[in-house]
């Protein structure tokens, strides 16, 4: 069985025949971006933002040389 009833998620993992059932929840978007107790969450995900544009700017400035490279310098 998988799938969900009343809050409670039924599913299975790769490589795994078992079921594991576990309940919905967590903090809600709203209560992450104000709540005083996520303040370390926030400033992480700004980081992560932050290094996230670092590496795109870095890819595309090195998009122009790509070719003449013998290895691969972007592997996505």
């Amino acid at each position: 069985m998988t799938g969900s009833i009343q809050g409670v998620s039924f599913y299975t993992l790769k490589g795994s025949d078992k079921v594991i059932m576990r309940t919905k929840g967590g903090a809600t978007k709203k209560r992450i971006a104000k709540s005083p107790e996520f303040e370390n969450t926030r400033k992480q995900n700004m980081e992560f933002g932050g290094c996230s544009k670092f590496g795109s700017k870095s890819r595309k400035a090195f998009g122009s040389i790509q070719r003449i490279a013998d290895y691969n310098i972007n592997p996505l």
